[in-house]
């Protein structure tokens, strides 16, 4: 007799896994994100191929380097529009809370 196919469980709606479905309020972008956000679209340019786009691994590499090399100033910049950022989401959100 062959194998029978184990059916799986559904999750029911009241549970916690079916509330990660929902659309989640995100955290704050901090300094390091706007930075990356700002330099993939160069780094993405200057390191893929139209057969072989870059990973998103090795882009994080390449923009973390950057990033260590920054100056201060630079990276003051991007502390500053994380701040701007974060006084944004917390307006936004104000009830909201960082739930690991």
């Amino acid at each position: 007799m062959p194998p029978t196919r184990k059916t799986r469980k559904r999750t029911p709606t009241n549970s916690p896994l079916a509330d990660r479905t929902k659309k989640e309020v995100g955290r704050p972008p901090n300094a390091w994100i706007l930075y990356r956000l700002d330099h993939l679209p160069q780094i993405s340019e200057t390191y893929s191929t139209k057969d072989h786009p870059i990973r998103q691994a090795e882009a994080s590499r390449i923009i973390a380097r950057q990033w260590r090399a920054e100056s201060p100033e630079v990276r003051q910049q991007y502390e500053k529009k994380a701040e701007i950022a974060k006084a944004e989401h917390n307006k936004a959100h104000p009830d909201w809370k960082y739930r690991p």
